[in-house]
């Protein structure tokens, strides 16, 4: 009797494990990696769900609160809950990056966006997220934007010593669609990625050396939306669901089959 208890204890959390991996709104709080499961928590630097209707966004995971300039809350074109836009070439966000940026060689940037006016037309870059560092020779520590010459994402960083890497994706992106983007730094010795919903578009892709990105002689402001002259390199549209982490995160954990993540991960 007990073994056929015991049995069909086993048959129903196999089944009820099943209907949450099929179900599209669940979204599990792991990762692969390698041998065991990773949390999607383990080395969260920030997390802005962008769902306020004001100018102070709330860092999901701390205290990290970011601040918004001129942004507005949208609640038409989001990943969930809701969104915000940039309508303007001065709309931002910021947030000091003393610790919100990684301190080792290894970072993972994830954000969902979609402009209404592509670089290409408006003859300037469209910066997603900025590491500016004041008043240095080298201005930034890592840039991901989409290029004003072909619509293209590009993903750089500079390491301790100024030394800078990229990588650009194999395709364009297109006006009015929301895309998920990842931006990923493995580590010393370890090529950049990126991802576009999920898939792997790295193309002409750095190999990163070094222990760690610049911070010489300090790192300033964590950007959103902007360059690190705002006004000049503008995002026009929505940003949604923006993470920071110091460690590589699998791509399509955070793509979640086009459903998003949101912080908490349960």
């Amino acid at each position: 009797m007990r073994k056929l208890i015991f049995i069909l204890f086993l048959v129903s959390a196999s089944l009820n494990a099943q209907v949450l991996r099929t179900n599209p709104f669940y979204v599990s709080p792991y990762i692969s990696g390698g041998s065991e499961s990773v949390s999607l928590a383990n080395g969260l630097l920030v997390y802005y769900n962008l769902d306020e209707n004001g100018l102070t966004f709330a860092d999901a995971v701390g205290s990290n609160d970011a601040t918004g300039v001129s942004v507005s809350q949208n609640g038409t074109y989001k990943i969930l809950g809701y969104s915000q836009e940039f309508n303007n070439a001065e709309d931002y966000i910021y947030v000091s990056a003393t610790n919100t940026t990684p301190a080792n060689d290894k970072l993972t940037i994830s954000l969902w966006v979609r402009m209404t006016t592509m670089p290409v037309t408006k003859g300037s870059a469209s910066v997603l997220a900025f590491c500016h560092i004041p008043d240095d020779v080298y201005y930034w520590a890592f840039v991901l934007y989409v290029s004003p010459s072909d619509n293209k994402v590009n993903f750089l960083a500079h390491n301790q010593s100024g030394t800078m890497y990229s990588v650009v994706s194999s395709g364009a992106l297109s006006v009015n669609t929301l895309y998920h983007i990842a931006a990923i730094c493995r580590g010393n010795g370890q090529t950049l990625q990126l991802f576009v919903n999920g898939s792997d578009v790295s193309s002409s892709a750095g190999t990163f050396s070094g222990t760690g990105f610049l911070d010489t002689p300090s790192r300033g402001n964590l950007i959103f939306g902007n360059g690190g002259t705002p006004g000049t390199e503008p995002v026009i549209g929505i940003m949604d669901e923006i993470g920071l982490w110091n460690r590589s995160v699998a791509a399509d954990s955070l793509y979640n089959g086009g459903t998003g993540i949101t912080h908490p991960f349960n």
